[in-house]
């Protein structure tokens, strides 16, 4: 939970917002605890307040991490932060060196706490000073690193805290060159960082403990049933003071505000210096167990008590689950599951990877609403925002370290690779959605050795029968993953372990499946065969689109797969290409194309999160004379202008388990202009309509603001979409001609992205992002001689 730190208790410096990992100075109310302690062991946002430079001119910046050195020149900015706001089309994205500063003061009451700072991800290669000390060279751009600094705090002046960053290509850290790569990797500090205090005596940070299997608060389920279920609580803790410390552990185990179960262990004593891991368990009658249907969750409070006193507390929030394989097929709490899913980039528009952690809700929550039960985390770790975001709507993860095409005998590569797999499993192994660990180098062929290491080490570091690793090579791995277009046309030998296609529906359409090497240019399909259509590409092509991924989907129903991801969910850069890569279901800005509303009608309406659906793809009858509605129902009606023609129910079984459900295709050759109404009836009862006009004249300008779930955030680098729809009078998106759409704004925000902004299919799209102070925000669009429109939205405060 979040929440602000109590007046009085902190310095004035302290006025920012704050994340309580523990409570705050009240009265803990739970038993045994009497005494009002100040809890001083919170971790404080550090996101404000920062300097910037980027150097692109030769400049020596030997001298940039002394505390005296003049900062007077550089940017003001905030966390998450990108080097350069990059064009749309991305082939020339910076790369170089970048510096942050920033100067804090630290309160009297923290001087005899151990001092941390926590970054969630700064790209790539990162080196940390504290006034003027150098304290890491962390490499690799994905994973959290903690630093400690207590005994470098200046508890009279100010503290200065400096960061160097270089993303420029990196042989340890791979991937390839970027001039080769098919993804953007960006730059900066582009997630949180957090300032921690801690008591001497504390739980520790499983990334900073190094320790496997261990370190912060791992939990794991030895047992679980739907009548009962063991939760085994790990706890390492540690012992920095001067003395023998004598303490306990409690456990208590909430649903929502629901005190569920607690344990109070025994006594325990750590010498000076000493560290050790504590197991506790707690055995839970009738869990409510996690699935993509229903995620329940849970909060695990864990405390360090000395008598009566909070020493130190973690909460952690838990999904209790059971997984298992029956030769190839996937039972998740004793039930059979296919997990229809897809593969993800992380990156927005103009800011690259610097999204905040409600934009990374936001796509999740686009993820699950278009009928997605499982997410491929390609190709690199992301967000643990979209991971809570993920733990919370029920979308399992294969977690992936990054790696693409890129494999090197360097003995520091391969440690380095190593080390990535450790610290994602100690990072993301108490997130519920976590289904398997790709600790492999996508699409890079790897000894067997180093598979072997990296298999060793996720079991190492997770060990039980809850721990399955994943990799695109079938050796070692629990898990093969294997894209359609490294099956379709060769010859394979059956597959026997649990499988999972890992790609399909893009490339094989693209290159005609020419393999691993996206440079080749050789016998591409014609335009209008792929699947990388733009979402101004036109009726025909995007129907296409949606045909390529219904074909691809059925043929994934041919193999023994117990999973498969579409790539890729929202376009993205490719980093050396001249285009975008165009196969998402949405277009970068996040826009919906018609094969967002196929992946929707796979999900049942009786689904507990589905609902009844109907989507007419077309508006006018394409060449074939066909207009196609999507639908999850059992038949669907289409009127045209008044007249009736017919119900059709699909060609097959509706949701068989080998093919995917299909589209309703009514034959209209004469249609050419007037009103579309589909009808879908589920039992004969009519469930959902959807009314669409042909376009008119256009006479108006529509706004809409993308909240998915999530109110717009000051103070906290908040972005949201804001789309501006040309339409006519009866409110229908007129996609032609293309038009400059101006937007203006009152209040404390400001807009990402070329200004005017021409409309793509009738409509352009704009970043918004939140300013520090909470308020009402005016937005306004104008284009010519199109009646204008306004809309308006309120920024919320930190929680």
């Amino acid at each position: 939970m979040s929440t602000h730190w109590q007046d009085g208790l902190y310095s004035p410096w302290m006025e920012k917002k704050f994340l309580a990992v523990s409570l705050l100075a009240v009265c803990i109310a739970f038993a045994g605890c009497r005494e009002r302690v100040p809890i001083l062991f919170e971790k404080q946002n550090f996101n404000d307040d920062w300097l910037f430079i980027r150097i692109e001119d030769g400049t020596i910046d030997d001298r940039f991490y002394h505390p005296e050195f003049d900062d007077s020149g550089w940017e003001q900015v905030s966390i998450p932060h990108t080097p350069r706001l990059e064009p749309l089309l991305v082939n020339d994205q910076w790369q170089g060196t970048c510096w942050y500063r920033k100067n804090f003061k630290l309160p009297p009451e923290l001087k005899q706490r151990k001092l941390y700072l926590h970054f969630e991800g700064a790209m790539n290669v990162a080196d940390v000073w504290i006034n003027g000390i150098h304290k890491i060279k962390h490499q690799g751009g994905y994973l959290p690193f903690v630093i400690e600094f207590s005994d470098e705090a200046d508890w009279e002046g100010g503290n200065q805290l400096v960061v160097r960053l270089d993303n420029s290509d990196n042989p340890t850290t791979g991937p390839k060159a970027l001039e080769i790569l098919d993804f953007s990797t960006y730059g900066g500090i582009y997630r949180n960082v957090w300032l921690v205090s801690k008591a001497p005596l504390h739980i520790t940070d499983p990334v900073f403990a190094d320790k496997e299997a261990s370190g912060g608060v791992f939990v794991t389920y030895p047992s679980v049933s739907k009548t009962s279920a063991t939760v085994a609580v790990n706890t390492h803790v540690i012992n920095e003071s001067s003395r023998n410390e004598a303490f306990n552990i409690t456990q208590h185990l909430y649903k929502g505000e629901q005190l569920i179960q607690m344990t109070t262990g025994e006594q325990l004593l750590l010498s000076p210096g000493e560290d050790a891991a504590f197991l506790h368990e707690l055995v839970v009658e009738e869990p409510e167990l996690w699935s993509p249907s229903h995620p329940h969750l849970y909060r695990l409070r864990t405390t360090v008590m000395q008598g009566d006193k909070i020493i130190d507390q973690e909460t952690t929030r838990i999904g209790i689950k059971s997984m298992t394989f029956r030769e190839q097929a996937f039972f998740l709490n004793g039930e059979q599951l296919f997990l229809r899913g897809v593969n993800r980039h992380q990156e927005y528009p103009f800011v690259g990877y610097a999204l905040s952690d409600n934009a990374q809700y936001r796509d999740a929550k686009k993820i699950k609403d278009a009928g997605f039960d499982y997410v491929r985390l390609s190709h690199y770790p992301h967000s643990d925002a979209f991971m809570d975001a993920c733990d919370e709507l029920g979308i399992m993860c294969i977690d992936a370290i990054l790696g693409w095409q890129y494999y090197s005998d360097s003995l520091e590569f391969q440690a380095h690779v190593f080390n990535t797999a450790r610290d994602m499993i100690r990072r993301d192994r108490n997130h519920a959605s976590v289904l398997a660990w790709e600790v492999s180098l996508n699409e890079a062929w790897m000894p067997e050795f180093f598979i072997d290491s990296l298999h060793r080490i996720a079991h190492g570091e997770y060990p039980g029968d809850q721990c399955f690793t994943a990799g695109w090579q079938e050796y070692a791995y629990d898990i093969y993953l294997q894209a359609r277009q490294h099956r379709v046309g060769r010859q394979h030998q059956p597959v026997k372990k649990p499988y999972v296609v890992s790609e399909y529906g893009d490339w094989e359409y693209y290159a005609m499946n020419a393999g691993l090497n996206q440079d080749s240019w050789d016998n591409l399909l014609q335009e209008e065969r792929s699947s990388r259509q733009l979402r101004g590409s036109g009726q025909s092509r995007l129907l296409q689109q949606a045909r390529n991924i219904q074909e691809a989907h059925n043929d994934n129903f041919s193999t023994p797969a117990f999973a498969d991801g579409y790539w890729v969910m929202f376009d993205y850069n490719r980093g050396y290409a001249d285009d975008l890569e165009a196969s998402g279901i949405m277009d970068i800005y996040r826009i919906p194309k018609p094969s967002f509303y196929f992946f929707q009608s796979q999900r049942h309406a009786s689904d507990p999160k589905g609902s009844p659906m109907v989507h007419i793809a077309n508006t006018l009858p394409d060449k074939n004379g066909e207009i196609r509605i999507f639908s999850n129902c059992d038949e669907v009606e289409l009127i045209l202008n008044g007249t009736s023609s017919g119900r059709l129910t699909p060609d097959q079984d509706q949701f068989s388990d080998k093919l995917a459900h299909p589209p309703f295709t009514f034959q209209s050759n004469s249609f050419d202009s007037g009103e579309l109404l589909a009808l879908a009836y589920l039992d004969g009862e009519l469930a959902v309509q959807m009314i669409q006009h042909t376009p008119g004249q256009a006479s108006k300008i529509s706004l809409e603001l993308d909240l998915s779930g999530r109110d717009l955030q000051s103070g906290s680098n908040d972005l949201i979409f804001l789309y501006a729809s040309v339409i006519d009078d009866a409110g229908t998106v007129v996609p032609d001609p293309d038009r400059e759409i101006l937007f203006t704004l009152e209040g404390d925000a400001r807009f990402i992205g070329p200004n005017p902004a021409w409309t793509e299919a009738g409509i352009s799209a704009i970043l918004l992002e939140a300013g520090k102070m909470p308020g009402l925000i005016k937005i306004h669009a104008s284009s010519g001689r199109l009646s204008p429109e306004s809309i308006q939205v309120e920024m919320k405060a930190v929680h």
